[in-house]
């Protein structure tokens, strides 16, 4: 749990903490309403369509804890999530109308409210999870430290904001636009990282007076190793949203060189990134160093798919769709090469071809198939039909026997 915890506070804090001071404190409440619904329900109702719904779990039969928080989730029911996540708030002094007041963390809470805010961000309510957060400031105040209420929390050092909120507070500003103040975050969460990591190549974590044994030592750095590769790739993308192509790319290098495991797949990732430039010797260049440093059957499956993906760069749809075939033989199960596929032999003019794959694809594994990205690419498919719309109905019944209340229903370009 220390190494979990690890993180270092700003001098002030460090100081309120010694202080006990109850100045610059939290006080988080939950303002986005959180109404509960069921967008396939609703669109079949207004059809007058009596395809069955199956029943759906709700806030309220589940249990009131992250367990039940999970249980919604994995049933896709988010907007049940987010339902659940206010009331368990509301239960800590922290929910609707309670912003503001005085109330006190616990890992519980602060994980609950880990959960929300992913849930926000996940169904694209970005300015409701930056309103949510405001709260909190920059995750550095006193009350977010186990050592500010030592009665509580005995023997307990470090912060019990969860490593994923801050991450995710970092990363906000960017999903609305704003991807200077995200990088300036994930910068100093990088420099707080490399600060930790050398404490811990000494056997220290942050508040600890007793040395890591060499068993701690081995699992702290690479979990801090893991948490500091999440923030750099996090820097590489707002390089890429800020079109500094150059420092991205040299961001995701650094990273392949300490990734030795992942090495291939960064270097096909960067090889993308150039292809959607327009580059396409520097693409080549990455897509054969990528091709080198893997091995076996995933050795081959890059080689297919990246020549498929120049094919696609050069609007070679036959060849790009026989390349993608050819990466499906290695990789039968993969629902994305099988898109990219569909996407080639929509290009070459065989729709009834394409709508098959789709239509297969779909089918072949509910729920895990109903990809919205599949939806979407069979729905304009549907489209270029005169009896497009009956047929984009008609993919109704499946969906409300498969997914839950958080599906995003607009991928079917329904009227």
């Amino acid at each position: 749990e220390a190494v979990l915890s690890a993180w270092m506070p700003s001098t002030w804090v460090q100081e309120a903490i010694r202080q006990q001071s109850r100045q610059h404190l939290t006080a988080p409440g939950v303002l986005a309403h959180t109404k509960p619904g069921d967008p396939i329900s609703e669109q079949l109702a207004a059809l007058q369509c009596d395809a069955g719904r199956r029943p759906l779990p709700t806030a309220q039969s589940v249990s009131m804890d992250t367990l039940g928080l999970q249980s919604l989730v994995s049933d896709g029911c988010f907007n049940a999530a987010l339902e659940l996540s206010s009331l368990y708030l509301s239960s800590q002094g922290q929910g609707l109308g309670q912003c503001g007041l005085p109330s006190q963390h616990t890992p519980h809470t602060l994980q609950m409210w880990c959960a929300r805010i992913t849930l926000l961000v996940h169904t694209q309510r970005f300015k409701d999870a930056e309103m949510e957060l405001e709260a909190f400031g920059e995750l550095d105040k006193p009350d977010l430290y186990y050592q500010f209420n030592p009665q509580d929390h005995p023997d307990m050092t470090g912060s019990m904001v969860p490593f994923s909120l801050r991450l995710l507070h970092a990363q906000l500003p960017s999903y609305l636009g704003r991807h200077h103040l995200s990088l300036d975050r994930l910068c100093l969460m990088e420099h707080i990282c490399d600060q930790i990591l050398m404490g811990i190549k000494m056997f220290r974590l942050p508040w600890q007076q007793e040395l890591l044994s060499q068993a701690e030592q081995k699992y702290a750095e690479s979990v801090w190793t893991q948490r500091l590769a999440r923030i750099k790739f996090s820097i590489g993308n707002c390089f890429v949203a800020l079109q500094d192509y150059s420092l991205a790319v040299e961001v995701y290098q650094s990273l392949a060189n300490r990734l030795p495991a992942v090495k291939s797949e960064i270097f096909s990732g960067i090889a993308r990134l150039y292809l959607q430039l327009g580059d396409l010797l520097s693409a080549l260049s990455f897509q054969q160093a990528a091709e080198s440093t893997a091995e076996g059957q995933a050795s081959e499956l890059l080689c297919k798919t990246n020549r498929a993906l120049v094919n696609v760069f050069q609007n070679k749809w036959g060849e790009a769709s026989e390349g993608f075939s050819a990466a499906l033989d290695a990789d039968p199960g993969s629902l994305t090469l099988l898109n990219n596929k569909a996407v080639c032999t929509f290009f070459t003019g065989k729709l009834k071809e394409t709508v098959a794959l789709l239509e297969g694809a779909i089918s072949s594994s509910p729920p895990s198939s109903l990809q919205p990205s599949l939806l979407t690419n069979l729905s304009t498919s549907h489209e270029l039909d005169v009896a497009g719309g009956e047929k984009k109905m008609a993919l109704l019944p499946l969906l409300a026997q498969h997914v839950g209340d958080g599906f995003p229903l607009a991928c079917l370009s329904l009227k």
